[in-house]
């Protein structure tokens, strides 16, 4: 056989390998199968996913999305493994977070958090010393989730404690920091809550209360006119994507525990308000790992003042009246610049630029109003900042009467 052959065989022997991977069918794993990797060709992930495999003996029941949901949190599986993103190679681990080197047949679970439109794909795959290389075809078993009822949101594979609460905010809202959540919770730029007792088994169902101003109602329905016209349905029954952060008052107040932290922070595709999706599609809003240095951009330092939660500061222009109470409530309504607050409740603020809730970064002379929360409270002082960012006293910081 010519060199030109061999090479033209090789090939002609390879999209072969190739096309029976995509099928479902195992490539010869002396060739391909590296030990201790689940390898699927065809599947791919998005970006800031986390995607996962459970391996199980033939005899575990795995016949509906609850029955696997039951058999991971219960520690069925003899093997796991895990990809961030973009990706197809999940390292199997066994007993003692080792290597996973069994050989053998057995079923295999594909668990994409999101749930859209599939929370589980199910499939026999034959490994070698732990390794396999199968296409995603190998998965034909597509178990979903029961469909959602509306204004109802539904978290799977959830083993935490009760009196949570999830917040939907529209896609364009900056949670990425614990401040910008507080931020975005206190403008109350989100569009529906719900909350939940303790959770039963391994599900927690949020009931979904829709937060816009209904047609023909005041504003907040605590009010008593709702009864003399009658209780709208207040169901939150919006479809399309948005972001949902689950809030848990009794979490980490430092923000810095990825274990048990005050938000969670997840994208999920509604219908008719109803969606779900499993717990692992929650990451945890966790704050900055280094403290800001003063005059870091978009900080404001106050020093000598010991804040609390809910502590807030406003930037106005240098020609702004702030003279009295009701002049900044005129202020904060038509004149203001930024905003800002401590995540942590101390005396750094992330600022943030009014109307669209992105790090501030101007540069100039202006007014700050400091608004206590424990004393309710306003104080007044011209501040310098330099990229949104500065250091001020609050020795020269005036008590607005």
């Amino acid at each position: 056989m010519t060199t030109r052959n061999s090479c033209l065989w090789i090939a002609a022997a390879a999209a072969f390998a190739f096309s029976a991977c995509l099928a479902g069918a195992p490539i010869d794993d002396r060739i391909a199968a590296e030990p201790g990797t689940l390898t699927v060709i065809g599947f791919s992930g998005n970006p800031g996913t986390t995607y996962s495999a459970y391996a199980f003996w033939a005899n575990v029941d795995l016949l509906s999305p609850d029955a696997v949901t039951e058999a991971i949190l219960g520690g069925r599986h003899v093997a796991s493994g895990s990809i961030e993103g973009w990706g197809n190679a999940f390292d199997m681990t066994g007993a003692g977070d080792r290597m996973w080197a069994e050989s053998g047949a057995f079923r295999v679970v594909l668990l994409d958090p999101a749930g859209s439109p599939t929370m589980f794909r199910l499939g026999s795959v034959g490994f070698t010393y732990g390794g396999a290389m199968v296409g995603i075809g190998a998965f034909p078993t597509a178990l979903e989730p029961p469909p959602s009822e509306p204004a109802t949101f539904t978290v799977n594979g959830f083993t935490g404690r009760g009196g949570l609460e999830v917040l939907m905010f529209p896609g364009d809202v900056d949670l990425s920091t614990p401040g910008a959540v507080a931020l975005a919770i206190y403008s109350a730029v989100y569009v529906a809550s719900g909350s939940i007792a303790p959770a039963e088994g391994s599900r927690a169902v949020f009931e979904l209360i829709d937060l816009r101003p209904q047609p023909g109602y005041p504003e907040y329905p605590e009010y008593p006119e709702y009864l003399e016209q009658g209780t709208p349905d207040l169901r939150w029954k919006s479809s399309g994507t948005y972001q949902v952060i689950m809030r848990d008052p009794a979490g980490d107040t430092k923000h810095d525990d990825p274990a048990n932290p005050i938000y969670r922070r997840a994208t999920a595709t509604f219908a008719l308000g109803g969606s779900t999706v499993w717990i692992g599609a929650f990451a945890p809003v966790l704050a900055p790992p280094l403290e800001p240095e003063p005059d870091d951009p978009g900080t404001l330092i106050i020093d000598g003042f010991a804040g609390s939660f809910g502590d807030t500061v406003f930037v106005f222009p240098e020609n702004a009246n702030l003279s009295t109470l009701e002049a900044i409530a005129d202020a904060i309504a038509s004149e203001m610049i930024a905003t800002g607050i401590d995540p942590l409740g101390g005396n750094v603020f992330d600022m943030l630029a009014q109307g669209n809730l992105i790090q501030w970064t101007e540069s100039g002379t202006f007014q700050v109003v400091l608004m206590v929360i424990q004393t309710q409270e306003f104080h007044w002082a011209t501040v310098t900042f330099t990229s949104g960012g500065a250091t001020a006293n609050f020795a020269d910081f005036v008590r607005v009467q």
